[in-house]
């Protein structure tokens, strides 16, 4: 009778080299059929079969150990004839890999985003893939990912958007049947206005009118805005939209003009927007025309000269008079 054989098989990690219990196995015989199932490793990785008498055998895989891909590779392996040492096998496992999708949203209305593009990393930072961009969807998908912890780190905001270099960590647990879903918001690049405060006939520039800022609706966002010695009122970080300022306090001396000051901030917009307010002087009460108290109808006062040359004519008449009653009173005495 021939001497049979034996075969060991070991099942490891292809990775770590971790030795792995639960892989189920079959032999077959060369040509395919099954002569052994449900041959399972046990706590040490190891499969053992004794007893097997000379010829061409192979194992396949039936069931991998929990966590891993499933490889049904045949592993081929002959019993010879006298053989007295048995026939080790090594067979490695892959974790199975898990997946991740991540949606780009606008932080405040939920819109979906395409063009945003990121960095796949591992825990340590280290780029493993890049140029990864969401498409129409707003989405971005990844596959094939071993068991662990990872990062997308965005290197490209979409247009209009800012940037947020946050890493996104997540972790792809072994046996994970479902993929990891992500949701990352970005914000709308923010823009500004500078608004001038001017008198509006000399032009000069005009300290501490002050103004509320509202939505389109009148929805005060910001109060108390003054314009400061060099007449300028600045505001930054407004998210794109329609806005207005509100004059809600006059520079001192000059008329409260409360229309709106409407303006509009753009997506992608780079430079603040620049209004000129103008502001006019209160009126004075002695410039009012038909105000002045002194005036009465059309009487008119005589100027300082009229009056000396009134009083001199005046003088020479009351002479003239004098002159003729003596001249008068001699005639009566002849």
């Amino acid at each position: 009778r021939l001497t049979p054989g034996g075969v060991v098989l070991t099942k490891i990690d292809d990775q770590s080299g971790e030795v792995l219990q639960g892989a189920v196995f079959e032999l077959q015989d060369a040509n395919g059929t099954v002569l052994q199932s449900g041959l399972t490793t046990g706590a040490d990785g190891k499969l053992t079969i004794d007893g097997l008498a000379p010829g061409t055998y192979q194992l396949v895989e039936t069931q991998a150990p929990i966590g891993y891909e499933l490889d049904a590779t045949p592993i081929e392996f002959e019993i010879e004839r006298s053989q007295t040492a048995v026939v080790e096998l090594t067979k490695e496992n892959r974790l199975t890999p898990g997946g991740v999708v991540l949606t780009k949203i606008d932080d405040q209305s939920g819109e979906i985003l395409q063009g945003a593009v990121f960095e796949l990393q591992d825990a340590n930072g280290t780029v493993l893939q890049s140029g990864l961009t969401t498409g129409a969807d707003g989405k971005l998908a990844i596959d094939g990912l071993a068991p662990g912890v990872y990062q997308l780190v965005e290197t490209q905001a979409p247009i209009g958007y800012e940037l947020d270099a946050t890493p996104i960590e997540f972790e792809i647990e072994r046996s994970q049947t479902a993929v990891v879903e992500l949701t990352k918001a970005n914000r709308l690049t923010p823009g500004g206005v500078v608004l001038t405060k001017i008198d509006d006939q000399s032009g000069e520039v005009l300290q501490g009118a002050v103004f509320e800022l509202q939505d389109a609706n009148g929805t005060v966002l910001q109060s108390g805005l003054t314009t400061g010695a060099d007449g300028k009122l600045t505001i930054d970080g407004l998210a794109p939209g329609v806005y207005q300022l509100v004059e809600t306090q006059a520079p001192t001396g000059y008329e409260l003009d409360a229309t709106p000051v409407t303006f509009k901030i753009e997506k992608e917009q780079e430079v603040a927007i620049f209004l000129t307010k103008e502001n006019r002087k209160v009126a004075d009460s002695s410039d009012i025309r038909g105000n002045n108290p002194t005036s009465s109808g059309n009487k008119h006062l005589p100027k300082t000269g009229e009056t000396i040359i009134s009083q001199f004519i005046l003088s020479i008449l009351g002479v003239l008079l004098v002159f003729i009653s003596i001249k008068f009173r001699k005639k009566r005495n002849i």
